[in-house]
């Protein structure tokens, strides 16, 4: 090999080590932002995760009171529909006493005269 293909050989090895570094640079910046992004990504997702947990947890508290809203409910309606069927039951008596009387009333009066 002659001095100047040796030349030509350091100075391509040089210039190849140059753009080498230059690229791993370049990758080294790109993996410092990536990180970079993950790390907030992973912020983001802490904060998600919580934020759904809270809504959940809510959620199912609101649910819980409805719940026992509706029990509730159930309950006065039960007792609704057995105070009516007991209205129901004395006003048929009472019907029944009345027709009774008008009834009696109506065979025992005298003709007028």
């Amino acid at each position: 090999m002659t001095g100047d293909e040796l030349e030509r050989a350091i100075q391509f090895l040089l210039e190849s080590q140059a753009k080498n570094d230059a690229q791993i640079a370049r990758n080294d910046t790109q993996i410092a932002r990536l990180t970079g992004d993950f790390a907030e990504l992973r912020a983001l997702v802490r904060e998600f995760a919580e934020s759904t947990r809270l809504f959940a947890e809510r959620a199912d508290e609101r649910l819980g009171r409805l719940e026992q809203s509706a029990e509730r409910r159930d309950r006065h309606l039960e007792r609704l529909d057995k105070a009516m069927a007991e209205l129901a039951e004395g006003m048929n008596s009472l019907i029944h006493v009345v027709e009774g009387h008008v009834s009696d009333e109506t065979r025992h009066r005298r003709p007028p005269g």
